[in-house]
């Protein structure tokens, strides 16, 4: 009898660990995508402040939407054009290395993307594109159909005049990251929308002249 109860009491705590791995592991799932929300709200909102800025200085409603979207590079996803397969670490020959080596040959280096230098050289010409068509063929983002940006500002008998406050707004949604979510949010959420807003001294008429927008 003490052998079988031995062979329970250790059945019951290997089902016990198991439970508590699990719920550790909720917890970290759900902690990394705090994380990656709070970065992106940060990054929402420099999108904000740099659309509010462009608005300021006199550029129209098209040139703006760019520069949201331009400052929201960094949590747009995967780059759809141009095509490219960052090949950063062939090119490296760490592929061919020892782990040691490879983690040594890490350390001593300077490394960069080539995706990157990509990027820096399209966002010039996606600044310059003179409509959504063909800015889509210059720089192209999965995550930049899911931006919402709205600028507006005071306005009298529904044209724009100088003094208040600009307004902008910019909303973005973002996926499901890492799985069992919906233990931190909604049931069955699969993504979550982003939102921060930016005020600023409303001079732009001084400047603009957009149509109503």
């Amino acid at each position: 009898m003490r052998y079988k109860n031995k062979n329970l009491k250790s059945g019951q705590s290997l089902i016990e660990t198991c439970l508590m791995f699990g719920l550790i592991c909720i917890v970290f799932w759900g902690l990394f995508q705090l994380c990656y929300l709070f970065a992106a709200k940060e990054i929402l909102t420099y999108s904000a402040n740099s659309v509010a800025r462009a608005k300021t200085v006199g550029l129209n409603q098209w040139m703006t939407h760019k520069v949201g979207r331009v400052a929201l590079i960094s949590v747009s996803g995967k780059m759809l054009e141009p095509a490219f397969v960052n090949s950063s670490v062939q090119n490296a020959g760490l592929n061919n290395m020892s782990p040691g080596d490879a983690w040594d040959t890490a350390l001593n280096s300077n490394p960069q993307s080539l995706q990157y230098g990509v990027e820096r050289a399209r966002v010039p010409q996606y600044l310059a594109s003179v409509n959504n068509a063909s800015s889509r063929a210059i720089l192209d983002y999965e995550n930049w159909n899911n931006i919402n940006i709205n600028a507006s500002g005071g306005a009298v008998g529904g044209v724009s005049v100088v003094g208040g406050l600009l307004d902008v707004t910019v909303e973005q949604e973002y996926p499901e990251l890492f799985p069992i979510m919906w233990s931190f949010v909604a049931p069955n959420a699969t993504s979550i929308w982003l939102r921060s807003s930016v005020e600023l001294e409303n001079h732009y008429p001084l400047y603009l002249d957009d149509m109503g927008f």
